[in-house]
């Protein structure tokens, strides 16, 4: 019998009240929580798949040491966000600019983490205009083609090959998993921890680290897990993109011993952003 384990997710509803939400022009609700300084240089970090808007708690005194205002949005149907049914990178870069004008951002420095990155270096693509900076932190690459096991990964090989032909499959694995980040965090962030890289272990095994990843995506998935299936499906197909009209400064952390985002699958070894620094 599955158990919830209070200490890790049972304050969530706490979190859920210091979530904030706006209204985009069609009608949908957009979640987030800010971080760092209020009056610091603005910055819209992107979660990844599946998260939440709590991804970047973690960042709250950094930012605010860097005078950096850390505004975490959540994508559709994650949190406190409205689903969007059919949408794209091109579409959420839209999103971004409207939930951007609604916070009276002009311009605003991007950053995104793992499934994040490809929605980060979309709104540096097409707001060109708007967009100061880019940082991508192990970000998900384009993995639509002929890319096989040994370069993304033989579970991302398998998800990605059957999101977009048989979405069903997977839909009770989505399932499961997000049942056991509600009623059995610390049973599924054992295996998690298992299939981490040895240099990941010290930082991962901290209490403030283990709760924060347990509640960001246990809040992501609250409401169901279609959008995170939906991610999967989007990933998998052409992304149809500019990535070479980005003009912003661009960086790119990556772990050489990441087992999540191998290097390899990192927008392809960086070989879409020809211009980012490493």
């Amino acid at each position: 019998m599955l158990t919830r384990t209070m200490g890790e997710t049972g304050d969530l509803g706490k979190a859920q009240q210091r979530g904030r939400t706006v209204r985009l022009p069609d009608g949908r609700l957009i979640g987030y929580a800010e971080y760092g300084d209020p009056r610091g240089l603005p910055m819209l970090g992107f979660h990844g798949t599946p998260g939440s808007r709590l991804m970047f708690r973690l960042a709250d005194e950094p930012a605010r040491e860097l005078g950096i205002r850390l505004i975490a949005p959540e994508r559709p149907g994650f949190g406190l966000s409205s689903y969007h049914r059919g949408r794209t990178l091109g579409s959420y870069a839209q999103d971004t600019a409207d939930f951007a004008d609604k916070l009276g951002l002009k311009r605003f420095a991007v950053a995104g983490v793992s499934g994040g990155g490809p929605y980060a270096a979309a709104c540096a693509a097409l707001l060109p205009d708007r967009v100061s900076a880019l940082g991508l932190v192990s970000p998900v690459g384009p993995v639509q083609g002929s890319e096989g096991a040994p370069r993304i990964g033989p579970g991302h090989h398998v998800m990605f090959r059957l999101s977009p032909r048989v979405p069903p499959i997977l839909w009770p694995v989505f399932a499961i998993g997000r049942a056991a980040f509600l009623y059995a965090p610390l049973s599924v962030y054992g295996l998690l921890m298992s299939r981490c890289a040895a240099s990941d272990w010290k930082i991962l095994a901290r209490g403030d680290v283990r709760r924060n990843l347990l509640q960001r995506v246990a809040e992501g998935v609250r409401p169901g897990v279609r959008s995170a299936l939906q991610e999967m499906k989007l990933f998998s197909r052409p992304w149809d993109i500019p990535f070479g009209e980005i003009r912003a400064p661009s960086i790119l952390w990556q772990g050489t011993a990441d087992r999540n985002v191998p290097p390899s699958a990192a927008f392809r070894g960086n070989g879409v952003l020809s211009t980012t620094s490493v």
